[in-house]
């Protein structure tokens, strides 16, 4: 078992970084082997909206950098974990641009067979809506999260003061995140929803020459019987299930 850890905080060394070596260090105990990825040492170009990786693929970016390198050791791993500060009850801006640059994979999911785990470090205890932010972003993407957690530390805080707090709280977390790792097989509701409402969306509203279109048609994705980017055995209940609430999505809340 695999698994990348990200951190997002400009401060390489802060309290996020103390939660996330943390987390190696559980990972290790579980003969988990763990990649270690500070976003802020990482050369990723601001994202300049020019569409060029939705248009003609990720590899047409202008900017020739980290990104795609990140992107292609998320595909290698069985889990991603990515902690982060908040900064203005949202993300902050180095997450916020990688977040930006990695849209490609809302127009062509890559990361479907990948799972995540989350955490946002505050002062106060406003990271819900930076949460959300991430899990959103990694759910368009393919990627089922399967655990969150908020963390309220101080502006610099010291090692005894985290670990009294929060120590137990996050090998709980990791015990239950890699029980679901090894346990899960089948994809979740959001995730077959997130897949209906996109193949409804490029089989409807997306000139067939389109390079999302070519790309989705080519994986077989478009297809009437399928259920799912990958054959994976999703229940009739379920197939049914989000559907009916995709397409509800699609005609009352995305109309």
């Amino acid at each position: 078992m695999k698994a990348l850890i990200l951190n997002s905080s400009a401060r390489i060394n802060g309290n996020s970084a103390m939660a996330l070596g943390y987390l190696k260090e559980i990972l290790g105990h579980e003969n988990v082997s763990a990649e270690y990825v500070n976003l802020a040492e990482m050369n990723i170009g601001m994202c300049k909206g020019c569409r060029l990786c939705f248009d003609k693929g990720e590899t047409a970016c202008p900017h020739k950098d980290d990104v795609l390198g990140i992107y292609k050791r998320m595909i290698d791993q069985d889990l991603i974990i990515l902690g982060g500060p908040v900064y203005v009850e949202d993300v902050n801006g180095i997450l916020k641009n990688w977040i930006d640059r990695m849209a490609f994979n809302c127009h062509r999911p890559g990361l479907y067979k990948q799972k995540a785990y989350i955490f946002m470090n505050s002062g106060s205890g406003a990271s819900g809506h930076a949460l959300r932010t991430v899990e959103r972003a990694f759910q368009t993407w393919g990627m089922r999260v399967i655990g969150k957690r908020k963390i309220v530390l101080g502006a610099k805080s010291k090692k005894e003061e985290f670990m009294p707090k929060y120590s137990n709280l996050l090998r709980k977390d990791m015990k239950k995140v890699l029980g679901r790792l090894r346990r899960t097989r089948s994809p979740s509701f959001i995730q077959v929803m997130t897949y209906h409402i996109q193949k409804w969306f490029y089989n409807n509203k997306t000139a067939k020459e389109s390079y999302d279109y070519q790309y989705w048609l080519g994986k077989g994705w478009l297809d009437r019987r399928r259920k799912y980017y990958s054959d994976s055995k999703i229940g009739t209940l379920k197939n049914i299930g989000t559907k009916v609430i995709g397409t509800f999505i699609i005609k009352v809340v995305l109309r």
